[in-house]
């Protein structure tokens, strides 16, 4: 959902501020149509994708979405001709948050973690919905069966129909692939930002700048 949901929201974005200057109307267009399409947008993904798996994302969804994701992006950048590198200070501030991201994967305990607050009301087992993208699912937390990654364990269970309550965090059931997936994750992101805003969008711009013809630069 974050992968199509985000890709979503990038091509809104680019489609409202394609060669346009930054100004309040763009603003106020772009903050209208990405609020009211990006969602729809994801949900459209959502649906093709999840169907990979049987009506729910999982590995195959999840590794042709990236696959789709990483064909645009790098078709994209061939045929980029404005980029603009980031200084080093972005770049570090960029590679240290996804440090963190890792680091915190591999030093924290999930299973320490304590959620008091608004969650998914509790309710009959047997009540079924179906959600934006046609699927069908569980209306509520069903607190006498259910899967998912916490447990009330540190708390008294909630009663039926009560959406604020608190939830226990679980420990890692194979904490050896949580850490190498995300640091592969981490490490992937910072290749990847590094490749597209290091440097190359430098070269590709003063190509550009200087096939423009003598005159018409410093004209106006």
């Amino acid at each position: 959902m974050v992968l199509t949901f985000t890709g979503a929201f990038a091509l809104l974005t680019d489609l409202v501020l394609r060669d346009r200057k930054v100004s309040w109307r763009g603003f106020a267009i772009g903050l209208v149509v990405t609020g009211c399409l990006a969602t729809p947008v994801m949900a459209l993904q959502m649906t093709a994708l999840q169907l990979l798996d049987g009506g729910v994302p999982g590995y195959l969804a999840l590794g042709v979405g990236v696959g789709l994701y990483a064909t645009v992006a790098l078709l994209g950048r061939g045929r980029g001709t404005d980029l603009r590198p980031v200084d080093w200070l972005g770049l570090g501030a960029v590679a240290s948050f996804l440090l963190m991201l890792g680091i915190c994967m591999a030093l924290f305990a999930p299973e320490t973690h304590v959620s008091t607050g608004v969650h998914q009301q509790t309710g009959p087992c047997d009540a079924r919905d179906t959600d934006i993208t046609g699927a069908s699912r569980q209306s509520f937390l069903c607190v006498e069966d259910y899967e998912e990654d916490f447990t009330f364990d540190c708390a008294e269970p909630p009663g039926h129909g009560a959406r604020w309550y608190t939830i226990c965090g679980k420990p890692h059931t194979d904490y050896l692939a949580y850490a190498a997936g995300t640091g592969a994750l981490s490490l992937g992101g910072m290749i990847a930002f590094l490749l597209m805003f290091g440097g190359g969008g430098a070269g590709r711009r003063s190509a550009v700048e200087g096939a423009v013809p003598d005159g018409v630069a410093g004209s106006g």
